[in-house]
């Protein structure tokens, strides 16, 4: 079973900075930055693995929406 981390909220502040120094501290790790906006999400991610953080992969989610929610725990 892989190791895995999902930080919600966290194409943008605080959130982006937790991804960057887990998946960067964490290299055996999977982490996923959740995000409601697709493309905002997706453009965070594009800059990390820029950076080298390969083990960073994109959820959208939104966690006040209960299908989403589903959605999310299906895919990770």
């Amino acid at each position: 079973m892989s190791r895995i981390i999902l930080v919600t909220g966290s194409n943008t502040g605080i959130e982006l900075a937790l991804v960057r120094l887990l998946a960067s501290k964490l290299e055996k790790y999977t982490v996923y930055l959740a995000a409601r906006n697709e493309q905002a999400g997706k453009e965070a991610l594009k800059t990390l693995h820029a950076e080298g953080l390969s083990n960073v992969k994109f959820l959208q989610l939104g966690v006040t929406s209960k299908l989403s929610i589903q959605s999310a725990a299906r895919t990770v």
